[in-house]
């Protein structure tokens, strides 16, 4: 993720748990931000990127999929919860248009891409690290696939080798966004 982010001025991370991506971006980032629903992963995520070298890291604790920040970064790097499928009541109405308001529950996957996406400045870079989604959720992946491709913000995804992501034995992708 480092290598593939390059140097950028701002990044965040709008799940970022532990902080495992942005201390991969920190040697080459100027500010970085982070957001987490889990108060004790903030405070180790924040521990962990002043360890990695980050000066005056903000990680806070909410839930960027119902308040998403409103502005844009540089470079977003993510690796979100693993194939979530959340109800359209817990995310905000703007990923839910993205992602498909027909259904009642949604793909966690193309609900992170959508949000990626969304905070990406013109220029910038997002990078996410997804799991394989179930059979049934497909769809909405692929919509959000195509949404992307034809906007021309689809740069790659990126095969990993089986087991790169923490918690999974399955081969995960590094989907690569522009802004």
């Amino acid at each position: 993720i480092g290598a593939l982010a390059g140097g950028s001025e701002e990044a965040i991370d709008p799940a970022c748990g532990l902080g495992g991506t942005l201390a991969a971006v920190a040697p080459q980032t100027k500010r970085l931000y982070g957001i987490d629903t889990d108060p004790y992963a903030v405070a180790l995520a924040k521990m962990r990127l002043l360890v990695a070298g980050a000066v005056d890291p903000t990680v806070e604790v909410g839930n960027a999929l119902i308040d998403p920040p409103d502005r844009k970064f540089d470079l977003v790097v993510t690796q979100p919860p693993l194939n979530t499928h959340l109800s359209t009541t817990d995310i905000s109405p703007a990923l839910v248009a993205q992602v498909g308001p027909e259904w009642r529950t949604v793909d966690g996957n193309a609900t992170w891409l959508a949000l990626t996406s969304s905070l990406i400045s013109e220029g910038g870079r997002g990078i996410v690290v997804v799991c394989p989604a179930s059979s049934s959720y497909r769809t909405q992946i692929q919509t959000v696939r195509r949404h992307l491709a034809k906007e021309g913000r689809l740069e790659a995804i990126i095969t990993l080798p089986p087991g790169s992501a923490l918690g999974s034995d399955v081969a995960p992708f590094l989907w690569v966004l522009s802004g």
